[in-house]
């Protein structure tokens, strides 16, 4: 009878201490995945590693680098239409196929996000020729006469306008604009001032606003031309 009640004592203590175990890695599950929930990367994390991997990453795996930055649904519009250029991850990847990395810097950003948002934004200005990819090819395969109108905009200084949209860390939209007409906002003069009084500007606000009203943003202006020098 003795040795029923201790075999009986002993299977009640594992159970009591599995049990406890598994207590522990329920709660330690669930701290993890709260924790994964809550952290999320900007867009400015995520735009300058996609630059980064446009301008620098080589080899059969490029591409996934590229594409690693990327919701499934990405689509890549024009910022003064609203037309859809490129229409999911697999197209994407496609157009950046046959292009070379090359020099992307921007020359000036504003970066957009609103307290408890898991969306934020990235507005760019590169100088001509400075695009990181995101054109479309033509059927055949070459940049025909995107890469044309690339040659003509260089020529002229006209600078590219891209706006990104980031949420749960991955580029879900893209907006282009090219500046050859804009008034006032170009590569050479491209300021908080300039910026918030082009026309380009307005459309940056109406579509955030489909995320969230643009006065409960925050706005970062940098403008990499003009880096004051101390000392």
């Amino acid at each position: 009878q003795h040795v029923d009640n201790d075999d009986q004592e002993e299977q009640q203590s594992h159970a009591k201490r599995a049990a406890q175990v598994e207590e522990v890695e329920s709660a330690a599950a669930v701290k993890d995945s709260a924790s994964a929930a809550a952290f999320h990367f900007s867009a400015v994390q995520l735009v300058n590693h996609f630059l980064e991997c446009f301008e620098s990453a080589t080899g059969d795996r490029r591409l996934d680098k590229l594409m690693e930055c990327f919701a499934e649904n990405v689509v890549i519009s024009s910022l003064k239409s609203g037309k859809t250029l490129i229409d999911g991850k697999a197209a994407l990847s496609r157009s950046f196929a046959n292009v070379e990395g090359h020099d992307c810097s921007s020359i000036f950003r504003v970066f957009l996000e609103k307290a408890a948002s898991n969306v934020t934004f990235v507005v760019d200005v590169h100088e001509a020729g400075k695009l990181p990819g995101l054109g479309v090819p033509d059927k055949d395969g070459r940049r025909g006469e995107r890469e044309r109108q690339r040659e003509r905009d260089r020529e002229r200084g006209a600078a590219i306008l891209t706006m990104l949209r980031c949420e749960n860390s991955e580029i879900t939209h893209v907006w282009g604009a090219s500046l050859a007409k804009a008034k006032g906002l170009s590569a050479e003069t491209a300021s908080e001032e300039t910026m918030k009084a082009s026309k380009q500007w307005r459309l940056v606000l109406e579509i955030v606003a489909t995320d969230f009203e643009a006065t409960d943003a925050s706005f970062y202006f940098h403008d990499y031309k003009n880096i004051p020098v101390i000392g």
